[in-house]
């Protein structure tokens, strides 16, 4: 039997939790967007957790891999790419993150 058919389910919820974290706070929450793609399937770009929600679903019900980026990038930017492009470090416009000072 192989991995992935032995991979555990994917929380749906944990996907959500996870991706509005990604964007929380951001300045220019529709302006940015957040690259999305599966293996073979190919790249979509999202401003709400849900709209990936549906395309993870559909990957996954298909038995193909499923990314999240953590660069975000413009709405220019993933128009200019397409579907079928890859993101590369220049057309990047900001890394969401998270800072502790235990200071």
């Amino acid at each position: 039997m192989s991995a992935l058919a032995t991979a555990p389910a994917v929380d749906r919820d944990q996907l959500v939790r996870h991706l509005d974290a990604l964007r929380a706070g951001l300045p220019d929450p529709d302006g940015l967007l957040t690259p999305v793609w599966s293996k073979p399937g190919g790249s979509r770009y999202v401003r709400h957790a849900g709209a990936a929600e549906k395309y993870a679903a559909d990957a996954l019900a298909a038995r193909t891999n499923f990314y999240v980026g953590v660069g975000l990038v413009t709405t220019a930017t993933a128009d200019r790419i397409g579907h079928k492009g890859r993101t590369k470090a220049a057309d990047i416009a900001g890394l969401p993150g998270l800072w502790l000072d235990p200071g």
